[in-house]
């Protein structure tokens, strides 16, 4: 017997993957911003790379939790509902990559005297 994707599957896999990248390039963000303010307040390297990465596993960890805490509350998931997610997820991303243009654009490397 074959099973064909429906419109269903592949929305629950594009919601998957696109939770997937958001929640690590938001905890990228986040551990960069922090990183930043480190490198602000003269931490020393080796003290700012394992901040770094342990915020961005903290952070990764906690939102995949929280995302599927909220997906787990869905009693039934329709293909309307799928659709509303996938969208707004969508939108979420791109926001996300907004501001990473932006933290780039301004961020510390955008100061002077900074190489």
């Amino acid at each position: 017997m074959i099973k064909t994707l429906t419109k269903e599957h592949f929305l629950l896999l594009a919601i998957g993957g696109f939770l997937l990248l958001i929640c690590y390039d938001f905890s990228f963000f986040i551990g960069t911003a922090i990183s930043e303010v480190l490198i602000f307040n003269d931490i020393s390297p080796l003290l700012n790379i394992i901040i770094k990465g342990l915020t961005q596993i903290l952070v990764f960890i906690i939102l995949v939790q929280i995302f599927l805490k909220f997906l787990d509350k869905e009693e039934e998931l329709s293909i309307e509902k799928l659709n509303n997610y996938t969208i707004r997820l969508i939108i979420f991303y791109i926001l996300i990559q907004v501001l990473h243009f932006v933290n780039d654009a301004y961020g510390i490397s955008s100061f002077e005297n900074y190489f």
